[in-house]
């Protein structure tokens, strides 16, 4: 449980981290569990509903992950949270609300064949090809492919615990997850694919 009160040292810099700490937002009190984030002011529960959904159905559509028995974890489930925010257009106004769920990899037993880090561009590449395209006129355009990260397989087991109350918003998508819903609310899911 979170509290929606802010602590007297989040005005400050967390150390080693140049990022501003954001707060739930504080009118949306039913996401305010320690599973959800809702990170901007001015959403329904309607609208921020819909976004979680709209993220599931993904996730179903393209078989992130399968549903499991407690029994069957053979390793402790990691945890998940949900994250939605704001999405804006180049004028800064509301296109939708985004939701995107994550997995607690910092809680992931780690050996010498798990990778964890997600494969991104560096920076100083990226502006290398701008400054080669700019000098050569060059035509350069960006391309945004939906839920890209997902297509990653995962090749070995990591298992995750989805919270209670997204765990409802799941069984509005997909019914047959019922049969393995445990004592307190959650669902024990086994990753076929790699997630944020």
């Amino acid at each position: 449980e979170t509290s929606t009160q802010p602590s007297s040292h989040d005005s400050e810099q967390p150390q080693g981290r140049g990022k501003r700490i954001k707060r739930p937002n504080s009118q949306l009190r039913d996401f305010e569990t320690y599973m959800i984030t809702v990170e901007d002011e001015g959403g329904t529960s309607e609208e921020i509903n819909k976004a979680i959904i709209e993220e599931l159905h993904q996730m179903i559509k393209m078989k992130v992950f399968q549903p499991v028995s407690s029994a069957e974890a053979t390793i402790k489930p990691i945890p998940s949270r949900m994250f939605v925010k704001k999405k804006l257009d180049s004028n800064g106004n509301l296109v939708k609300w985004k939701a995107r769920y994550v997995a607690g990899g910092h809680r992931q037993l780690r050996d010498d064949e798990i990778n964890t880090s997600s494969p991104t561009s560096n920076r100083s590449s990226v502006m290398m090809i701008a400054a080669i395209a700019a000098h050569e006129s060059r035509v350069v355009a960006t391309a945004d492919v939906k839920c890209a990260f997902l297509n990653a397989h995962m090749n070995t087991d990591v298992f995750m615990k989805i919270d209670k109350q997204i765990s409802q918003l799941l069984l509005s998508i997909e019914p047959s997850y019922q049969q393995f819903i445990n004592d307190d609310g959650t669902i024990i899911v086994k990753l076929l694919r790699a997630l944020y």
